[in-house]
């Protein structure tokens, strides 16, 4: 899969998209096939490296970038009783050093998943 990631910390040219094997949902994880991925004020604090500056986040080679994320949930780990294949999600990685919701897919915890709300594109005369 591809996935937007930064091996040394700088400005924007240090982003990279690198293939990477696709994730696999453990216990009480699902996996969302990302539809849309927020960039937040945390993501350029990681590429900058002032997460890590800071001790935020641990030094690596490689970091994943994304936080927030929209999709379709198609795989579930064992132990996933609230989830679905096929269920549209909103989530967000909450674990600092894990990022990745910048990429194909990405996993996490059931619980850092809700329903995507539903619009309805219909409009009503006031």
């Amino acid at each position: 899969m591809r996935a937007v990631i930064v091996r040394r910390f700088g400005g924007p040219e240090v982003l990279e998209v690198a293939d990477l094997p696709e994730p696999r949902p453990g216990p009480g994880q699902v996996r969302i096939r990302v539809a849309a991925a927020a960039v937040n004020r945390i993501d350029l604090s990681t590429r900058s490296g002032a997460m890590t500056q800071a001790g935020l986040l641990p030094p690596a080679d490689e970091v994943k970038l994304g936080w927030d994320v929209a999709g379709v949930i198609d795989e579930v780990g064992p132990g996933v009783r609230r989830r679905a294949p096929g269920d549209t999600v909103i989530g967000l990685r909450d674990v600092l050093s894990a990022g990745g919701a910048q990429a194909e897919w990405v996993v996490l915890d059931e619980l850092a998943t809700a329903p995507a709300p539903r619009s309805d594109r219909r409009k009503t005369a006031p």
